[in-house]
């Protein structure tokens, strides 16, 4: 290896849309060479964001305090106890020390909460009030416009402003689609589910007449697949069926989830609604990276 060819590796790993064992060894290697050759710091902090999306958190850990710029994801991994224990102080003077949207977030949860600090609403609605306009105007998928905003759409149920707290939930949830396309760990996941399961209580999906945002695409599942249903999409003229089947071998009372392409040949299962969405893919490409370009609709 040199320099050159680590480059390489280093600069194409983002677009492989699922890294096989082998792609995801090289690009490890490749950074630690550019680290070892050149002492550049920001190697580590890319070998920590690595371990930390592969849940990785011990080795995260350990790049990142060895790197000038990991005090955002240092700052999640104590305040969620992601190496087995938290610490709200670590926490919070990791996020402190950061100038990143995602801190200041997270610092405005902390108020929220009480965690460290003294529990202040107005403190936690005034740093959210602030941050939304910052982190709007953007498309920039890491920014965390989508927790942002979820929280104001909160704050504006409570003080019944209904349609601009669906908007701001409707513009979260397509936002966080769009990011989950590149980044699909398990922290966009759950505040996708939790996004999906809000809007599916609130305003049911055969309310939207698509003057707002598309009526149904494959997020929905998270909401409709509680239950035994049949969806069935297209994607490149050929339709593949996903059906919501109850599981009764290793989760009773859940549903799994029949992936299937007559066409194709394809003939795939999954434990969950989840495991679906996170592994399902169609011609090598995972079915979240085709965000925009599946049609569903619903058999009745």
């Amino acid at each position: 290896m040199n320099l050159s060819n680590a480059w390489q590796i280093i600069n194409s790993h983002w677009l492989i849309s699922v890294p096989t064992p082998e792609d995801d060894f090289k690009y490890v290697e490749s950074l630690k060479y550019v680290y070892d050759k050149t002492g550049n710091n920001l190697m580590l902090y890319e070998l920590g964001k690595h371990y930390f999306q592969n849940q990785n958190y011990d080795l995260a850990l350990m790049y990142f305090e060895r790197s000038d710029y990991g005090n955002r994801y240092l700052g999640d991994i104590w305040y969620y106890g992601l190496t087995g224990s938290r610490n709200y102080k670590k926490a919070y003077g990791y996020y402190a020390h950061s100038n990143d949207d995602k801190a200041t977030y997270m610092q405005a949860l902390m108020f929220k909460y009480g965690h460290y600090v003294i529990k202040n609403p107005m403190v936690y609605k005034q740093v959210i009030e602030k941050l939304y306009p910052k982190v709007a105007d953007t498309d920039l998928w890491v920014r965390p416009f989508p927790e942002v905003a979820l929280e104001l759409a909160d704050l504006r149920m409570v003080v019944g402003k209904y349609k601009e707290s669906i908007s701001l939930y409707v513009k979260a949830k397509d936002f966080l689609a769009n990011r989950i396309k590149d980044f699909p760990d398990k922290e966009n996941f759950f505040l996708m589910k939790r996004l999906v399961n809000i809007l599916g209580n609130a305003w049911p999906v055969e309310q939207r007449d698509g003057t707002i945002f598309k009526p149904f695409d494959i997020y929905d599942l998270y909401h409709y697949f509680k239950k035994p249903h049949l969806v069935i999409a297209t994607y490149n003229d050929t339709q593949y069926s996903i059906e919501a089947v109850p599981e009764t071998c290793y989760q009773s009372g859940f549903m799994a989830v029949h992936f299937s392409c007559e066409e194709c040949g394809l003939d795939n299962w999954y434990l969950s609604t989840d495991e679906f969405l996170k592994k399902a893919t169609i011609d090598g490409k995972r079915i979240t990276s085709l965000y925009n370009q599946i049609r569903l609709w619903r058999e009745k």
